[in-house]
């Protein structure tokens, strides 16, 4: 009962509540915003409005470069030194904005050829260009937000980004009354306005950042290409599994089955989002240990807090069928089997999330991050590709679960190997 005690007044475990409310606050306020979304726009208007924002979401993590990575793995490790820990974050703002900006400008250069054939929005190229802008200031606020947590400041990032949350529900509810709500008002105060008000309320406190930025030099040494594109790799072919049974499940069996899967799956992400909060917090840890005896110490803290999203998805297999047709109406009824089987599967991956933290910011070894996620596309691919046909929605599940040992023994051979070396 002692160490229980001990456990959740560690500040790890404050930090992990306040990360993980934050973020499915995060997910509260995207479901206001659908619910205002459906009763003011056509569905033709909503959906053009869903891809852009979804377009811009996407742009923003692809167009990261990998660069959440290396602010994880260095920044608590410059922290003691203030001088050295603004440099690394001012030269890698400027490398990330030249980066990406530059590529949203060639993207939005072939803007009429992704509408027409790839999308086919029919959308004007001033909403276009309204997402792609969004983008941007998503990137910028996503690298305010990982050099908050690497310094592990969670509370303030978390206050910022859901204060403007309440803000953005209440211009879009205004704009709604006053009859001006339109897509491409919706896309500014959600991309442009929103991002903005976190940079106000994160500066405000720290008047002193916008000096030392300014008379700080830029250290190219600060620069670690290696590093962020393995991770970039990485991430991306980490995307791609996570796909690839959704859109294998549209290539061979039916709209009403995508539909069914498609809900599951989003269920899953959910439970996922928890595991994710729980990653941000552990990092910065990760990135400052060194010994042994440390690693396998964070190994038992971090396993604990993966609890949390292993009870839920248990909680998903139990949880009685009325329950589920109660949330989401009988009208789903055929994809509760298949969400129980795949909250099974996903039982492990907040451990193997929380294992692979040790190859990232301990040792610096993305390329083992890399090579389970290879294995996690290629078994995810060829798997459900050949299995969908016979086995239907029940092929991803045990294509999931089978990923899953398949990654967890490869981490297990390796950190027992680089553990010796500490």
């Amino acid at each position: 009962m002692f160490r229980l005690s001990n456990f959740l007044r560690h500040a790890t475990t404050k930090d992990v509540v306040i990360n993980t409310g934050g973020n499915y606050f995060n997910f509260l306020f995207a479901g206001i915003y659908t619910l205002l979304f459906v009763r003011v726009f056509t569905p033709i208007e909503f959906g053009v409005l869903s891809v852009l924002l979804v377009l811009s979401y996407l742009l923003a993590n692809v167009l990261s470069f990998g660069m959440p990575a290396a602010i994880y793995a260095h920044i608590p490790e410059l922290l003691p030194d203030k001088k050295k820990a603004i440099e690394f974050a001012k030269t890698n703002f400027l490398l990330l904005t030249c980066l990406s900006f530059s590529s949203l400008i060639v993207l939005y250069l072939f803007v009429d050829i992704i509408d027409t054939n790839i999308l086919k929005l029919g959308a004007p190229k001033h909403l276009y260009a309204l997402a792609f802008l969004g983008s941007a200031f998503y990137i910028w606020q996503n690298y305010v937000r990982d050099i908050l947590n690497a310094a592990q400041k969670f509370l303030h990032i978390n206050i910022a980004i859901n204060v403007s949350n309440i803000l953005k529900v209440i211009v879009l509810v205004v704009l709604f009354g006053l009859g001006k709500l339109t897509i491409g008002a919706t896309l500014f105060v959600l991309g442009i306005l929103g991002p903005s008000i976190v940079f106000l309320m994160v500066l405000f406190e720290r008047k002193w950042i916008i000096t030392s930025l300014v008379t700080t030099r830029i250290d190219s040494r600060n620069i670690k290409v290696g590093y962020t594109l393995t991770y970039f790799i990485a991430t991306q072919l980490f995307s791609l599994a996570t796909r690839v049974d959704l859109f294998m499940v549209s290539y061979f069996l039916s709209s009403i089955e995508v539909g069914y899967y498609s809900l599951s799956q989003r269920i899953i992400l959910a439970v996922v989002t928890s595991a994710d909060s729980i990653t941000q917090v552990l990092s910065p840890q990760f990135a400052i240990a060194k010994t042994k005896k440390e690693v396998i110490a964070l190994f038992k803290r971090s396993f604990t807090y993966m609890l949390l999203p292993a009870g839920m998805f248990i909680v998903g297999i139990f949880l009685p069928e009325f329950i589920y047709d109660l949330v989401f109406t009988p009208n789903f009824s055929a994809s509760t089997p298949i969400t129980k089987l795949l909250s099974f599967a996903y039982i492990p991956f907040g451990f193997i999330a929380a294992a692979l933290l040790f190859f990232l910011y301990t040792i610096k070894k993305p390329v083992h991050l890399l090579v389970v996620n290879a294995l996690l596309l290629v078994i995810f691919f060829i798997g459900n590709y050949v299995l969908i046909p016979i086995y239907g929605l029940f092929t991803p599940p045990l294509v999931a679960l089978t990923a899953f040992v398949v990654v967890s023994l490869y981490i297990a051979v390796f950190i027992s190997l680089e553990l010796k070396k500490l």
